[in-house]
């Protein structure tokens, strides 16, 4: 096992400045295949939907579960920090930005182009989980062990996002 930092010899000090989600995703798309690309795609859409600062190098992991064959771990340390940090970005990079307010459908086919991906599939990729989080977020997050403010946090985070302010972002 080892974290992105590690596999592209950055010290700790460079783990949100030597490294980007662009970079990120080319690896993991050179390294495992696109559909291991698109699984990556969403958990970084699902991170810029809760407001997660905190993305960076040492928080996206490879497994070698046979010593060689690179897989992508299971997802963790995804948390929101907006309330901790208001005016968050996203840590690193994509698509030459880290401000949560810039994510939008063009981004989303920059850093899917610069991965060498389809386009039209992380389009769809991204609309799917878009959707699917506009859908499940109303419906949980009464149900979940945060406060009210964080709950309005996120909410009014994810509504000033370009990408998750209208389902309908990729709809051609």
């Amino acid at each position: 096992m080892e974290d992105f930092a590690q596999a592209n010899v950055l010290y700790p000090s460079e783990k949100y400045e030597r490294f980007n989600f662009d970079m990120l995703l080319t690896q993991v798309a050179d390294l495992m295949g696109s559909d291991i690309a698109m699984n990556l795609l969403r958990r970084i859409v699902f991170n810029i939907g809760i407001g997660n600062g905190d993305m960076h190098a040492k928080n996206w992991t490879i497994l070698y579960l046979d010593d060689r064959t690179p897989s992508l771990a299971p997802a963790y340390d995804y948390l929101s920090t907006i309330k901790y940090m208001p005016n968050e970005n996203l840590g690193m990079n994509l698509a030459g930005t880290k401000a949560f307010a810039d994510i939008d459908r063009e981004r989303i086919a920059r850093l899917a182009s610069h991965a060498h991906l389809s386009v039209k599939t992380a389009e769809l990729t991204v609309h799917d989980m878009v959707g699917r989080m506009r859908d499940v977020w109303p419906a949980i997050k009464d149900t979940l062990p945060i406060d009210d403010f964080h709950k309005r946090a996120v909410t009014e985070h994810m509504d000033s996002v370009p990408l998750f302010k209208t389902s309908t972002a990729f709809a051609r």
